[in-house]
């Protein structure tokens, strides 16, 4: 293994294609990295305060989960590009971010899936 830490999310969590105003698409997911910056960056607790974030979504928190969704991606846009990006698809990357972040919630019935990779993550490291 060449030491990088493999996200169970990947394997776990569905993907939504969000597509920008410059008719790009892009494969996006809320994994724990992305909610920590989001903290970070905004002061909120993305958890505790989900409803306020996601069910009344301001221009800047979308810009920037947007923007933190797509460098997880591995694209190279700066946050003043994505604002321009976003503004092309408004509702419908609202409602992209707002199924990503509820596809990352984790049910009860997730649980033996979580272990079974939690231990292919331990055997390959």
């Amino acid at each position: 293994m060449d030491g990088r830490v493999t996200s169970i999310a990947d394997k776990l969590i569905e993907k939504v294609v969000i597509r920008l105003g410059d008719g790009t698409e892009w494969p996006i997911l809320m994994n724990f990295s992305i909610l920590m910056e989001f903290e970070k960056m905004t002061g909120l607790n993305a958890l505790a305060d989900a409803e306020k974030i996601f069910g009344r979504m301001s221009a800047t928190n979308l810009c920037i989960l947007l923007f933190l969704s797509l460098k997880e991606q591995g694209a190279k846009y700066t946050l003043e590009d994505v604002a321009k990006l976003a503004h092309g698809s408004g509702s419908a990357t609202i409602n992209g971010l707002q199924l990503a972040f509820m596809n990352s919630m984790v049910r009860k019935d997730d649980a033996a899936t979580i272990e079974l990779l939690s231990g292919e993550l331990r055997a390959a490291s």
